[in-house]
């Protein structure tokens, strides 16, 4: 894949190639592997370790810089969120909120505002009356 960037020196190029290159963060000598789908499956079949795939699609780092979870490390990421990210301490866990009409969570909370102002019905009503953001599944379930 070619990288459409412009670096003053090209050892900075091969090591963003590298960064972008999928591989196997576990096994010795971290094996290549074709494509992201691949290292996913490779991870999950011979290590039992997953990537939150809400982050995989929302979080801004590279791939390489993605985070492992256990299976049960991952649910407890969703619900509750981790204690450092980045390096640094968070000082309020959040994970990834759910709607509670879809059943699906999402990477924060601007990201489940959205979706509910496009999917949701908004009750104009409630709104004047003081509830803010009070929404519903759709336009008749308020009755």
């Amino acid at each position: 894949r070619e990288c459409k960037a412009y670096f003053v020196e090209e050892k900075y190029l091969e090591l963003i190639k590298g960064m972008r290159q999928p591989r196997c963060p576990v096994c010795p000598g971290r094996p290549e592997f074709q494509n992201a789908k691949a290292v996913i499956t490779h991870l999950s079949k011979e290590h039992q370790l997953h990537y939150c795939t809400i982050c995989l699609d929302n979080r801004k780092v590279f791939f390489c810089e993605q985070k492992l979870y256990s299976k049960e490390s991952l649910e407890h990421h969703i619900k509750t969120g981790d204690v450092v990210v980045d390096g640094k301490m968070r000082g309020t866990l959040e994970g990834h909120p759910p709607c509670d009409f879809c059943k699906r969570n999402f990477y924060s909370k601007d990201e489940l505002f959205d979706h509910m102002r496009k999917n949701h019905y908004l009750c104009d009503l409630c709104e004047r009356d003081g509830a803010r953001h009070q929404y519903y599944r759709n336009y008749r379930e308020p009755e």
